[in-house]
């Protein structure tokens, strides 16, 4: 499936010259000469990347990436004929993945795009694998807690309390954490836990 491209630039000529050439090397690509027409085809197609000029009628490509990034998720590169420290800062600053000044030839271009896109893409897994960590350590905190509190209320070794709920939760087909997760809000409203509770 061929990658999309947004592409914006408020000079038509370098607009046009770009899309064409990335087009030929097999992109789809939206274009837009305006901050606000970007932000709207993002929104509407999801674009895979967005490469943005600096200086736009109405919206500066710096707000624009701000909303890409931060809002829709979109990985964002900067074609600018500016390259003084403001500006490349403050592009930095809204998110962006690459900075190329202009002139810069469509080999360079297409090497930057694809760098990023994939950058992007070990970006997202390891958010995922992140979330995925975070999920499981949740969950094996409550484990952990409740096997702690069974050991205390019913007198029971570690192995024996973690036993004690594995069997209680297979015999009640539940999973083993909202298990837990119950016995520590039934420990948290009264003193004793009982065999009952489970």
């Amino acid at each position: 499936m061929n990658k999309t491209i947004l592409l914006a630039d408020d000079d038509r000529l370098i607009l046009g010259t770009m899309s064409r050439g990335l087009r030929l090397s097999g992109y789809n690509v939206l274009e837009a000469t305006s901050g606000d027409t970007a932000i709207k085809l993002a929104q509407d197609q999801k674009p895979d990347i967005a490469v943005l000029d600096i200086r736009m009628p109405k919206m500066t490509g710096i707000d624009v990436a701000k909303h890409l990034v931060r809002i829709l998720d979109i990985p964002v590169i900067f074609l600018s004929a500016y390259s003084d420290e403001d500006t490349v800062k403050a592009a930095i600053a809204s998110g962006c993945m690459n900075y190329l000044v202009k002139p810069c030839s469509l080999e360079q271009l297409i090497l930057t795009i694809e760098a990023v896109i994939e950058r992007n893409k070990e970006i997202i897994n390891l958010k995922y694998e992140n979330k995925q960590l975070d999920k499981a350590l949740s969950q094996s905190r409550s484990v952990c807690i409740a096997i702690g509190l069974i050991m205390k209320n019913q007198l029971l070794t570690e192995e024996a309390a973690f036993d004690y709920l594995r069997k209680n939760a297979r015999d009640q087909r539940r999973k083993i954490t909202e298990l837990a997760e119950e016995v520590i809000q039934t420990f948290a409203g009264q003193d004793n836990l009982s065999q009952t509770h489970l």
